[in-house]
Parts: C-alpha cells; structure tokens; sequence
C-alpha cells in the first residue's frame, strides 16, 4: 500500500511541476499558448485517471470504517501472536547456541 501512496503522491505533484516549469521567452511564444494550454489540459486529464487507478487498487475501499478499523484489530491480534512465536524461536535459538557451544568446549576439553 505505502507504494500506492507515493505513486498517488508523485501523480498529484506531476501537474504541479508541468505548471511551474518556465520557459524561455520566445516570439512564437504567444502563438504557442493555446497548444501548451491544450497540452496541459490533456496531461492533467491524464494523470487524474491515473490517479483514479491508483485509489480503486488501494485496499479497504469497499469496505465501512467499522470494517476496516475490525480488520486492524484483527490484524493486530496476529502480530501479536507471531510476535510471541518469534520471542519464542528466539529463546529456543539462544539455548540451542548455549547447548552447542557447551558441548564444543566439552570436547575442546576431551580432547585436550
């Protein structure tokens, strides 16, 4: 989604920068008007349907904010959850490594 975002926000700034480019005065520049006008206008409408494609491929669009913040609970839920398997695998790991390197310095002493 965060890269919808800034696709969104890159199509909103793109008229922005086409409006505010200047341009080098030039004798043809008053004949030119009407077609860069024409130009612009067709850019923009372009990138408003863009931008139309972007926000109906964002998730939740057809659902209630109720639905949605249920989603979220839900969502958090299962973090939390793998957060304790993780918290878990991440102790086991930890004697796991302790057991081994025991048994390593055992034979390191066998050995000796």
């Amino acid at each position: 989604m965060g890269d919808i975002l800034t696709q969104i926000q890159d199509e909103l700034d793109m008229p922005q920068t086409l409006c505010c480019t200047a341009r080098a005065p030039s004798p043809a520049l008053p004949r030119r008007i009407p077609k860069d006008i024409a130009e612009l206008s067709r850019d923009m409408v372009l990138k408003e349907q863009q931008i139309e494609v972007l926000i109906a491929s964002l998730p939740g669009l057809d659902k209630s904010e109720a639905e949605q913040v249920a989603r979220m609970k839900e969502l958090e839920k299962e973090l939390e959850g793998l957060e304790g398997e993780r918290l878990r695998a991440v102790e086991e790991k930890e004697a796991l490594v302790k057991k081994v390197e025991g048994k390593i310095l055992k034979a390191g002493k066998m050995g000796s």
